[in-house]
């Protein structure tokens, strides 16, 4: 079973995606389960093979998903939103939880859930995060908890076939468009580029509008 914030085409659930569809080709059945979902992605993800619930009780952990959750040999959650979902269910499955969140959605996050989570039950819950980085946010809101780095991406492909870039660099900075991510930084760099340079390169700015 993988728990999610949300079906849809942001990277974090993609990142999950990809887990999915790799457990799937080493022989297991895997669903994925969110309170939420693009209807687009879901028919993606079935495309698969991959089974799709709905739940949107989601984070919120009662009886009545404590008895399906439990009859899964293993949990993978994934991100810091479901921290509530680790909280619950850390001591009755076998449960990873993947992290990949920076320090303001912390405080956010712990801010709203905080007071609902059972750290104790932490400690049975294998813990990994992207980078160093963001191990360190983590334990920096949970100093006694072990943390191990975990590097997952996505696939280097893309389907856009009416588009060329032979001979070209392709550049790409996926992630929703806000300040946090500092894609202005970025374009800022790419315009001290050589006129010479800009022409091998292509530069995508990949993501929804954060407002």
């Amino acid at each position: 079973l993988i728990i999610v914030p949300i079906i849809n085409y942001a990277g974090g659930f993609l990142t999950a995606f990809y887990a999915a569809i790799a457990l799937k080709y080493k022989g297991y059945y895997v669903v994925i389960a969110a309170p939420t979902a693009n209807d687009k992605t879901i028919g993606e993800v079935k495309e698969y093979g991959l089974d799709v619930w709905i739940c949107p009780s989601l984070p919120y952990i009662g009886e009545i998903e404590l008895e399906w959750i439990q009859q899964f040999d293993f949990v993978l959650i994934n991100s810091l939103q479901n921290m509530i979902c680790v909280s619950e269910i850390a001591e009755k499955v076998p449960l990873m939880w993947w992290l990949h969140e920076n320090r303001v959605q912390y405080e956010d996050i712990i801010g709203q859930y905080g007071e609902k989570i059972e750290t104790r039950t932490l400690k049975n819950a294998e813990i990994y995060a992207i980078s160093n980085l963001a191990r360190n946010y983590f334990r920096e809101f949970f100093p006694d908890e072990r943390v191990k780095r975990l590097a997952f991406g996505l696939p280097d492909f893309y389907n856009y076939k009416n588009y060329s870039t032979k001979n070209k660099i392709v550049i790409a900075l996926i992630g929703t468009i806000v300040k946090r991510k500092n894609q202005l930084g970025f374009i800022k760099a790419i315009k001290k580029l050589s006129e010479d340079e800009k022409n091998r390169i292509n530069c995508w700015i990949i993501g929804r509008s954060g407002g």
